[in-house]
């Protein structure tokens, strides 16, 4: 999923920006770079911190699975900010960033869903899409996965179409905001029936710490778009 995030991407700086191939190759190979050290650290840091500690050698085992999706973000962003240095050309790279995770996340997430890699709490008998992971144990469990891949399908990329027909995201970057917040705000939501993380437990009793960063970029991403919307020519 990675490496078709990288491809889309390179294809729309070329297609979309106009950019010349050595530009375009650039800004992408360090965006992929940034983006999967960003994954693979935040997720050692986030949440198994205890475990990469002992074993800090296998950071660099991708093939192991581990990656964080706010961990990701965060290397995308320092990508931007250090490589990019024209803000225009910045923000543009943001939407097109967005385009590609709209497309992208509901497909990584199936692919979640069959690898059995995020679990849900119980769920109720007779309750649709639930599923079991026999790696786990034997109850039936939400389908975490295949209701955040809909949430994208069904809700996420209608919203964002008819917020861009009505001309609600007329500034470079808007759309890129309001998928974060659209993508986050799903986030929390569907978090309330995942499985916890066991090396981090429930926050205050009652939230992730998925969930946790989900509002902290919300809050960021809103911010952002207030602020582009007031220098909006």
């Amino acid at each position: 999923m990675y490496l078709a995030g990288t491809l889309l991407l390179f294809t729309l700086l070329c297609l979309k920006l106009k950019l010349k191939f050595a530009d375009a190759l650039f800004y992408t190979v360090f965006i992929a770079l940034f983006t999967i050290a960003g994954g693979r650290i935040g997720y050692a840091l986030f949440y198994e911190r205890a475990y990469f500690a002992r074993h800090l050698s296998e950071l660099i085992e991708l093939y192991k699975g581990g990656m964080s999706f706010h961990g990701a973000l965060i290397g995308y962003i320092l990508a931007l900010l250090l490589i990019v240095k024209e803000p225009s050309l910045r923000l543009r790279l943001l939407d097109l960033s967005a385009v590609t995770a709209l497309i992208l996340l509901p497909i990584g997430r199936i692919m979640n869903y069959l690898g059995a890699e995020i679990y849900g709490t119980p769920a109720p008998e007779g309750m649709p899409f639930a599923s079991i992971y026999p790696a786990l144990d034997l109850k039936l469990r939400h389908a975490v996965t295949l209701y955040e891949a809909a949430g994208y399908l069904i809700l996420v990329l209608p919203l964002l179409s008819l917020l861009k027909k009505r001309g609600y995201l007329p500034c470079a970057g808007a759309f890129a905001c309001a998928f974060a917040i659209c993508q986050g705000i799903l986030r929390f939501a569907v978090d309330f029936w995942r499985e916890p993380d066991l090396s981090v437990g429930l926050i205050l009793n009652s939230l992730g710490l998925g969930q946790i960063l989900a509002l902290i970029q919300v809050i960021a991403a809103a911010f952002l778009f207030w602020h582009l919307r007031k220098t909006c020519p």
